[in-house]
């Protein structure tokens, strides 16, 4: 197997494959190095469902051609779930990658603890490293002539 390349789109950073590229390059795409979801943004979608959520405003949600399972979500050539997860438009089959719900890392501190750890940081720094007036107290409080 012979090594190839990886190209990234420039927008998003969703690996684009080699044959892909160098096709839209001979083409001359418009943005080559960017992915189908990137360089369709903002323009008109063929085959789209378009509507308003009444929170994010006017979403533009782009189904899945290909084969579908019992569920209805949508899955590829080899019977696989094909971009599985939730989104955020509701539709399970809609293949617009800006509506993927990205789940925050199990391993990633909620902001309450995160900030909790910073102030005890803090505080074990301060008092493995006092500052000038932290030991000027230090200092008075030992001779006994606190102000």
């Amino acid at each position: 197997m012979e090594d190839q390349q990886q190209y990234f789109c420039s927008a998003c950073l969703i690996e684009i494959s080699e044959s892909a590229l160098f096709k839209r390059i001979e083409r001359g795409v418009v943005n080559a190095d960017q992915c189908e979801d990137c360089r369709d943004f903002g323009k008109p979608m063929r085959n789209s469902q378009t509507w308003t959520h009444p929170v994010l405003g006017k979403i533009m949600c782009k189904p899945h051609t290909g084969e579908v399972d019992d569920n209805f979500n949508p899955i590829n050539k080899a019977g696989r779930l094909y971009m599985p997860g939730e989104r955020i438009c509701g539709l399970k089959d809609c293949v617009r990658r800006s509506h993927l719900v990205k789940h925050a890392n199990k391993l990633v501190a909620d902001p309450v603890e995160t900030i909790l750890a910073m102030v005890e940081a803090q505080a074990y720094m301060a008092r493995k490293n006092p500052t000038k007036q932290q030991r000027e107290l230090d200092g008075a409080t030992e001779r006994g002539s606190v102000s």
